[in-house]
């Protein structure tokens, strides 16, 4: 099962490069602070996401891309 989580990074300097370095479908090692946090959606259902607040991370393998038939 595919869990998604929010990753807050509020230190530019530290992170100035995890925008660049990491895409979706990339895996990644993140160190952090995690909270659970839940909210009504406008649709009345209650909804429950996942944030952790960066600390580092690594990335350990790009999505590999299908390569071009010639």
């Amino acid at each position: 099962m595919t869990q998604w989580h929010r990753v807050v990074s509020w230190d530019q300097l530290k992170n100035p490069t995890l925008a660049e370095k990491v895409h979706k479908g990339d895996l990644v090692y993140v160190d952090g602070a995690i909270q659970y946090k839940s909210y009504t959606a406008k649709d009345g259902t209650e909804r429950h996401i996942t944030e952790i607040t960066l600390k580092s991370f690594k990335s350990l393998k790009a999505k590999e891309q299908p390569q071009q038939q010639e």
